[in-house]
């Protein structure tokens, strides 16, 4: 490269102190960085619920992180965790360490936030110029998308690192032939990190053909090659990811104008995250005159740099389009980060380092507006999260609550059943817990309802818990009509109703001495499992019935885990259904019984 032949003409004492002032500036660059996210983590409360479900994970051993990452289901009706499995043996180690609190867990990702501005800046210094690496190491810095997600307990953060040494190693092996199995292990830790590996792995095969690595034979064999050792080297997930792929419910993207209109959240959220609508707007129509004036440069190489950046966005941004099967989300978009604070450095970069310095000027102001657009954007984060503390109590508090209030009697009830893992992180207090799915129906309505009558039969009261801000619970109405005068207590994340549990009991049907509810050809009961998830009983019944059984597997939210729910009649195996008590904690059962005596059996299984 150009940059190191200039290098490798300096004086040693040049080139000492050209490395010491370097070095003084890197530390400055991340002493930035590591601020912001800190600062961040500082202002945030509570986990919520994903990062909880991060907790809950590290927590199991690796045959059981496997089986439970394995499970299949409807993520919307179950709330299954579909997602490889690289992060969490690392997060692990680190809380091990540092402990398994929110600081302790969010700072790892923070340290690969820190970890992403370096490699950027090492990336673009040796394959595109100094001036434009510390440049959009700065803009990397104060990106508000990146400072945010590096301070979440999610893989977000490790992902775009593991995206940054893929990339380098890419163009490592574009430029000079070379790091081929440096390439392999980056690409493969990113699958296995997160999906969306598959388009940084899409984006770099249409940029290597794109740029003519088709034209040298040995160069595209060993691209091939490559390509086939990740393809095998994720063939043992792939399995699981058949099953995951059919986990959440599939958006039609009908047309091109329906698809845009919803990209254009991340796009401006790529921007600005956080920030004000004044603040995302500011920072993309900086951006826009940004790229349009690097878009303008005489240089060719200029343009083959904004070329390949833009290329970066677009290809996955178009793909998704004909592959995606959930709604978008700005965070899976993590990856394009990088790209964004390139273009937005590129003009400022080509015209310093052509001396045109009326352009580099203006194209500079545009570059501090967009600078001061993040930073404002990280600044409104920081003050809606502090408000956010103080106005509603944290987790830990409706902890004490409930050792004082709640009895034998009580269940927490949950309008999700991916709330579990969260009460179950803050709340030490061992009460019964039911996780109900929050998707809207008039039938999944009806199911909770018969559930709670049933439920109002075991249990003296119910602390309804209900995400704010996440659309009505389907206890609402009946509690407004029948406990009108309840309070609503929110807290971080969520709000809760205490109410007695005879405000679900729609009918005088009474059950017998063992539980038992029967007549109209039906024999229902709640069930509720022993410590090691076994039940037993024998039933005797005149007529045909449709036996209808209630699962209630609630003792294990304390040790999540997975199996397989089965009912055995006489020693046969009739019903079984895939449960994770970690999501939900509530499962029906129903078979038809012929009329005499029968041994009923449920219990849970190894999957």
């Amino acid at each position: 490269m150009e940059t190191d032949a200039l290098i490798s003409q300096e004086s040693p004492e040049a080139r000492r102190r050209s490395l010491i002032r370097a070095g003084i500036a890197m530390i400055l660059l991340l002493s930035v960085a590591l601020g912001l996210r800190v600062t961040t983590i500082a202002a945030r409360g509570d986990l919520w619920v994903d990062e909880t479900i991060t907790a809950m994970l590290i927590g199991l051993g690796p045959a059981d992180l496997l089986g439970r990452l394995a499970v299949s289901g409807n993520a919307a009706a179950t709330g299954v965790h579909v997602h490889p499995p690289a992060y969490y043996p690392l997060l692990r180690g680190w809380a091990r360490v540092f402990g398994d609190g929110e600081v302790g867990l969010r700072s790892f990702s923070a340290l690969f936030g820190v970890l992403s501005v370096a490699l950027l800046w090492l990336l673009l210094r040796r394959f595109f110029g100094p001036t434009l690496a510390w440049l959009s190491a700065a803009a990397a810095a104060v990106s508000a998308v990146q400072v945010y997600y590096s301070s979440e307990a999610r893989y977000y953060a490790l992902f775009l690192f593991l995206t940054l040494i893929s990339l380098y190693f890419f163009l490592d092996i574009l430029r000079n032939g070379r790091g081929h199995i440096a390439y392999i292990i980056a690409a493969t830790l990113c699958m296995y990190t997160f999906y969306y590996g598959v388009y940084v792995i899409l984006s770099e095969n249409v940029l290597f053909l794109a740029m003519g690595g088709w034209r040298d034979r040995r160069r595209l064999s060993l691209w091939v090659l490559t390509q086939v050792v990740l393809v095998l080297a994720f063939l043992p997930w792939t399995p699981v990811l058949q099953r995951h792929i059919g986990a959440y419910p599939a958006v039609n993207f009908s047309s091109w104008s329906k698809y845009f209109t919803i990209m254009k959240t991340p796009l401006l959220d790529l921007m600005a995250f956080g920030g004000s609508v004044q603040a995302e707007l500011v920072a993309a129509v900086a951006f826009a005159l940004l790229v349009i004036l690097g878009l303008l440069s005489r240089s060719p190489r200029n343009l083959r740099t904004a070329a390949f950046w833009l290329a970066w966005i677009v290809i996955p941004v178009l793909a998704h389009r004909f592959t995606g099967t959930i709604v978008i989300r700005t965070r899976a978009y993590i990856f394009l980060a990088p790209a964004v604070a390139v273009l937005a450095a590129l003009p400022v970069a080509s015209w310093l380092e052509a001396r045109r310095w009326g352009r580099a000027l203006a194209a500079g102001t545009l570059f501090a507006v967009f600078l001061a657009a993040n930073l404002m954007a990280s600044v409104q984060t920081w003050q809606r999260t502090r408000a956010e503390r103080s106005s509603h109590s944290s987790l830990v508090q409706l902890d004490d609550l409930l050792r004082k209030e709640a009895g034998p009697g009580s269940a927490l009830v949950l309008n999700r059943g991916k709330l579990v893992p969260l009460v179950d992180y803050y709340l030490d207090r061992e009460l019964p817990t039911i996780g109900f799915w929050a998707y809207p129906g008039e039938d999944r309505r009806a199911r909770v309802m018969d559930s709670l009558e049933r439920l109002s039969e075991v249990y003296d009261e119910f602390w309804l818990v209900t995400i704010r801000g996440k659309g009505q619970a389907p206890w609402n109405d009946l509690v407004a009509v029948r406990a009108p005068e309840t309070p609503r207590v929110d807290y971080q994340h969520l709000s809760i109703q205490r109410v007695s549990s005879s405000v679900f009991r729609q009918s005088d049907a009474g059950r017998d001495s063992a539980g038992w509810t029967t007549g109209d050809g039906v024999a229902s009961r709640v069930v509720v499992l022993d410590s090691e998830a076994v039940f037993g009983e024998r039933i005797e019944v005149l007529d045909p019935a449709r036996l209808e059984l209630d699962v209630l597997t609630s003792f294990p939210n304390r040790r999540p885990f997975h199996g397989v729910l089965e009912l055995h009649i006489d020693g046969r195996c009739v019903a079984s259904g895939t449960v994770g008590s970690d999501f939900a904690s509530l499962y029906r059962l129903e078979e038809i019984l012929e009329p005499g005596s029968h041994e009923l059996s449920v219990l849970i299984r190894d999957p």
